[in-house]
């Protein structure tokens, strides 16, 4: 197994490689010093590392007849928030799809899983790590029992705690735009037509002469941790009266296909959301080599550094853990492998309910070493 100093290099030099202009090799300097800030924002940056770590030692979390499916991959409990529908609805689930790959069905519940005892550790989370997972494990298997009954999360009538939690989480709308607004200035000669082209489609006809170009700045602004590298800009503009805007990211392959050696370069996000069980966003769409979505105040990620602790009860916690594993089911339920993932999932369980904290508590101790050797 490389170092992690080793691995690390050698994946960005294979996302630059497959980023081409759209990649942004500068925006790394920023990336390792927020990776030195706390294992959880290493977690966030390295799933690079989890990738090349459950290829060689997943064991008999991944060996034959464990069932592979599409998978979220670079899941973790800041990889959840909400959108709006085509009807309006506000819809709380996954909405970070960059890293979709074929994994093992036990990868994206272990990762999950992982990131909850993380996040748990430096927050106040009203439940021990192993409730967490009981929870998440629970909420997972339950869903995928329910088979074509399942379904998404719509923050009405049926979820009140996690109304409750993505109200305490959500955005006031004059700061949101102010801190959009702030963004580095781009000017349009300096943006990729083709990413232009993809938000300009994106926004109401006859609107482009109204436009503000952004661009990230990583060093000033970080966005996700594991974007960094991949070029983002935003169009903003002023029309009818309020603010709106969309986001372009760059596309490029998973890092699992880095830590298999595949140079397809294939790009999975519209094969897995096709077939999961949701409510979609219907501006989440990839146009060409960019990836585009809305941004508003109600489509927010439910940070739990951004949750009052209030808000956090241990009602809502558990609905939260419960949810988080609920909906990693609804994206592996589009797999098509529903009887195969619960037949292993009994074989996991049978006398052991704490497999899956058995499980995290091996992965975060592997994501402990690694920073260790990171943060020097």
């Amino acid at each position: 197994m490389d170092s992690i100093l080793k691995a690390t290099a050698s994946y960005e030099a294979w996302l630059m490689e497959h980023m081409g202009e759209a990649g942004d090799l500068n925006a790394f300097g920023a990336k390792h010093r927020l990776m030195k800030e706390g294992e959880f924002p290493f977690f966030r940056a390295t799933f690079y590392r989890w990738a090349q770590r459950w290829k060689e030692e997943a064991e008999e979390l991944a060996t034959d007849p464990t069932p592979r499916l599409l998978s979220i991959g670079d899941v973790h409990v800041e990889n959840f928030g909400t959108w709006r529908d085509d009807e309006g609805r506000l819809v709380w689930g996954a909405n970070d799809f960059d890293e979709a790959s074929e994994l093992a069905w036990t990868s994206d519940l272990v990762r999950l899983a992982t990131s909850a005892l993380l996040a748990a550790e430096s927050n106040t989370v009203p439940m021990t790590p192993q409730e967490i997972c009981g929870r998440i494990s629970s909420g997972y298997r339950r869903q995928m029992e329910a088979g074509k009954q399942a379904r998404p999360f719509i923050l009405a009538e049926e979820n009140p705690e996690l109304v409750t939690l993505m109200n305490a989480a959500r955005k006031d709308p004059a700061v949101f735009w102010d801190k959009l607004r702030t963004k580095k200035t781009a000017l349009a000669s300096e943006v990729p037509p083709s990413a232009q082209a993809a938000l300009i489609s994106a926004l109401p006809k006859d609107i482009s002469d109204k436009v503000e170009w952004r661009e990230i700045n990583p060093a000033a602004s970080p966005p996700g941790m594991g974007s960094i590298g991949r070029r983002r800009y935003y169009a903003i503009a002023h029309w009818g009266g309020a603010w709106m805007a969309r986001e372009a990211k760059a596309l490029a392959p998973s890092a699992n296909a880095w830590a298999l050696g595949d140079s397809s370069g294939s790009i999975h996000i519209g094969t897995l959301l096709d077939n999961a069980v949701r409510s979609p966003d219907p501006w989440f769409e990839w146009r060409g080599d960019w990836l585009v979505r809305r941004l508003a105040p109600d489509a927010v990620k439910a940070n739990f550094s951004d949750v009052d602790s209030p808000a956090l009860d241990k009602r809502t916690a558990k609905k939260l853990f419960d949810a988080m594993g609920a909906e990693t089911a609804n994206i592996h339920l589009g797999g098509g492998k529903t009887a195969e993932i619960l037949q292993d999932f009994g074989s996991r369980t049978g006398n052991n309910e704490d497999w899956l904290w058995d499980a995290a508590k091996k992965w975060r101790n592997k994501l402990r070493n690694d920073f260790t050797q990171y943060a020097g």
